[in-house]
Formats: structure tokens, sequence, C-alpha cells
């Protein structure tokens, strides 16, 4: 039975190395063996995005579609579904369509990072399995910034990225998983993974990502402080928290070594009247624009635009001459119609105030990701950023399902007695 085991674990561990290979290729690698592409070129916007679906993400999809009725990811396959019904409606309506646009990215970055959850959520996976996979996820995202900035394929602007993504989704990946690891999960915080995931979010200039999680774990600091003590890692935190401020104002003093863009433009932001800097800054005032725009865009549709990236950044281009909406839930109201994103933000809502009722720390993380959603992002992009959404929210229902059963269980043991 042992030997059994191990050679599942092996093959298990084969594959998920397979997807996290795949899900990390560079755009050249992927052009090669594309089968499909797509490019917002022609669109009036200032950044143009190009999409490859390559041969080698079928196996993953595939992989992902066989293992979900075995894998405890959150049934969205549901979702997935009436997303292409309500576009093939589109289509047959004569409304503006992905079928015509010939634009199917979406759909496509969608599978596969769904597929690449529902693998990660395999049934056989404990929570610490979940959580160990997680953290080597994270810190291959480090490993990725740090080849990309060694390589020049990013950081021309002073952000860095992941090989294959942008500086923002970089970024909000590590954010993600900072609050999750810090509040949410079951077992131990690892130190490495939060340092490699801390860097990562400095390095891409990410200011949103940053001050998030610092007012996260200002605002539950007793808790983040019990459950690092609980773990043992108080000493470590403590010491990491008085190097890491050293290093910074030291870095800040001299101006030396790699531009810290991130810390720079945070200290722009907190000097002098931060009200005033706040609503003057340049993202304030693109954020406002991109909801008034996306107010309008929903109004003149209000069943929503195709499930088509090119179909929202030429509105958005058209409407507030911005690439798309600062806002994942704003992104979603549009690309999903209101009713479907609707329904799963009140899905998400469901969790967190069954996680407060249960005084779990997944309420934080929800908590995080519902205000995150609602003032930052954007559509998203890749397949990684799916992958971590719905690894943690799948992680977040499994733990609920598993605290209550255990409530349940002690409270009729002790009723028996």
């Amino acid at each position: 039975m042992k030997l059994v085991i191990e050679k599942r674990k092996l093959g298990y561990i084969c594959v998920l190395l397979y997807v996290f290979l795949v899900l990390s290729l560079p755009d050249g690698i992927k052009n090669m063996t594309a089968l499909y592409k797509m490019t917002t070129r022609g669109i009036n916007v200032t950044y143009t995005y190009n999409y490859y679906f390559s041969l080698l993400e079928i196996p993953v999809i595939l992989i992902g579609l066989y293992k979900y009725r075995c894998s405890n990811i959150v049934k969205f396959l549901k979702i997935y579904i009436l997303l292409i019904v309500l576009n093939v409606a589109y289509w047959l309506f004569n409304l503006d369509n992905v079928i015509t646009l010939n634009s199917y990215e979406m759909f496509l970055i969608l599978i596969t990072g769904f597929s690449a959850a529902a693998i990660i959520m395999d049934k056989e996976n404990s929570f610490e399995d979940i959580e160990t996979i997680m953290d080597w996820f994270t810190i291959l995202q480090f490993v990725l910034v740090m080849v990309s900035m060694v390589s020049g394929a990013s950081g021309a602007n002073g952000r860095y990225a992941a090989i294959g993504m942008g500086s923002g989704q970089t970024a909000n990946i590590a954010a993600h998983y900072l609050v999750w690891t810090f509040f949410a999960r079951k077992g131990k915080t690892r130190v490495i993974p939060v340092l490699t995931a801390l860097v990562t979010i400095v390095l891409t200039g990410s200011r949103t990502n940053l001050l998030a999680v610092l007012l996260i774990v200002v605002a539950f600091v007793g808790r983040f402080l019990k459950k690092q003590i609980e773990d043992e890692n108080g000493k470590k935190i403590l010491l990491l928290t008085v190097t890491g401020t050293v290093v910074i104002i030291l870095m800040l003093i001299t101006n030396k070594g790699i531009k810290m863009e991130s810390l720079s433009r945070v200290t722009d932001l907190i000097q002098g009247n931060v009200l005033q800097n706040i609503t003057t800054d340049d993202s304030y005032l693109g954020r406002l624009r991109s909801v008034e725009g996306s107010i309008r865009i929903l109004k003149k549709n209000p069943h929503g635009l195709p499930f088509s990236l090119y179909a929202i950044e030429r509105e958005s281009a058209r409407e507030f001459s911005m690439e798309y909406p600062h806002s994942v839930l704003l992104s979603y109201l549009l690309l999903w119609s209101p009713v479907i994103a609707v329904g799963c933000l009140l899905y998400l809502i469901k969790i967190l105030v069954k996680s407060i009722k249960l005084h779990d720390g997944v309420a934080i993380y929800i908590g995080f990701m519902l205000v995150m959603f609602a003032l930052y992002g954007a559509p998203i992009l890749y397949a990684k950023t799916y992958l971590t959404f719905l690894v943690f929210v799948s992680y977040a229902k499994a733990k609920l399902n598993y605290v209550e059963e255990n409530q349940v269980e002690r409270f009729e043991r002790g009723y028996e007695e």
C-alpha cells in the first residue's frame, strides 16, 4: 500500500511540475506552439495585449477536467457552462459576441486556470499538501521575477514582473498569498515563502498591494501575532521586521541598489497632505474615471459585454480612454453580465458570513478578497491568477466545512457525556 501511495505522489508531483511550467511559459514559446492567437492591436490604448493559447496547455485542461469530480474545488464548472450559453445567446440574437470578434482568449485563460486549480484541490490532498503546493507556487513566482529581472524581460519602468505576466497581477498573487497564509491557512506559516512574496511585491512596484497587506496586518495584528506565536515563528517575525525596517530605511536614505519603485511611490504619497496627495494622484484619478466610464458602458449594455478582452478594451477606450476598468468587480459585471457576477459575489459573501459565525481567520482573507475585487484589479489576463483565487476560495470552503463538522462532533460528544 505504501508503494502505491509513493507512486501516486511521484506521478502527481510530475503533473504539478508540468502545470506550473506550462502556466509560466514566456510568450515566445507559447507563440511557437500556439493553436490560437489574439491581439488588441488596433484599439486606441497605451498597451497592446497579445494572447497565445499553446498546444502545451491542452493536457492541463484535460487532466483538470478529469480530476474535477474528484476534487474539492468549488463547483465553478457550472458558471463556465453558463457563460458559454450566454455568449452563444449573444450570437443567436445578433448581439456583439465572441464568435464574430474571434475573441476566445478569456474562455481559454479561465478554463486553463480552473483546470490547474482542480488538480491542486485533488481530494487525495490534505490541507497540509495544498499549503505546501501554494508555498512552492509562491516561491516559483519570485524565481520567475528574478529571472525576468536579470534577463531584462521586465523592469524598463522600474517595475518587475514574473515571466509571462504583468507586474500588477504578479503582485496581486503574492498579496493574496500573504493574507491567506497569515490568517486563513490551517497549518504553520512558512517564513521563506512569506519573504519571497514580500520581495515580489516590492519588486513589482505595486503600492496598492503592498499597502493593502500592511493595513490588513496592522488591523488584525493581535490575531496575526497569535498565529505566529502558535506557529513558533515569533522570534523569526520580530527579527525579520526589525531587519527589514532597517534595510528599507537605509536604502531610502542612501538611494542605492535596486530602485524601490513601490517604496518611493508610497513615501511620495504619505508626504505632506495625505488626503490631497491621494485625490490628486494619477492612479486614483484613473480609477475614478474608469468607474464612471464602466457605469456608462453598463447602462448602454445592461446584459453585459461578450466574455472577451477585445470587447471590454474597445468599449473602455471609447468611453474613458483606458484599457479596461481598474476593478475586478466592475470588469466582471461587464464580462459575465450583472446576474452571473452578482451571483458569484453573493457566494463569496456567503463564505464570509459562515467564517464570521465560526470565528475563523478565513473571514479576514475573504473580506480582503472582496475589498480588493471592488477597489483594485482588472480583467484577469493570466491562468495563474485564476488558479490562485480558485484554490484559496476552495481551500476556505473546505476548511470551514472541516471546522463546522468538528464543532458538531464535539457538541454531540459533549451531549452524550
